[in-house]
């Protein structure tokens, strides 16, 4: 009974008050946490551009990429259409078939 009791007292005191956000429990503010530098964000539109040039000069049609590729087509054309960022694998698939490597299908991003 004296150990219910206890933990009533201990679960129901009254020191226990709600602080304010980013406060610990002495109510003391908590160091923030350090800012890391931001990153610039890749030019994919200069990436997807670079590819559709070359398939251009390839006279090769999305089916034929992604014959060549052994991708999707879904994969393929979402990277190349910008649906979504398309995974390094796919890009790999895509420089491949391209006749590029992965490094000349990539200089398009810092351009």
């Amino acid at each position: 009974m004296e150990v219910q009791d206890a933990s009533r007292t201990l679960s129901g005191t009254s020191d226990e008050r709600r602080l304010p956000p980013g406060r610990g429990r002495t109510g003391e503010r908590k160091p923030r946490a350090k800012r890391v530098a931001t990153l610039p964000e890749p030019n994919l539109a200069a990436l997807r551009l670079a590819a559709q040039v070359r398939r251009g000069e390839l006279r090769l049609t999305l089916k034929g990429l992604v014959a060549r590729a052994g991708v999707s087509e879904s994969a393929i054309t979402g990277a190349l259409y910008g649906y979504h960022d398309g995974s390094i694998r796919t890009w790999y698939a895509i420089a491949r078939a391209l006749d590029m490597t992965m490094s000349e299908l990539m200089a398009a991003i810092d351009e």
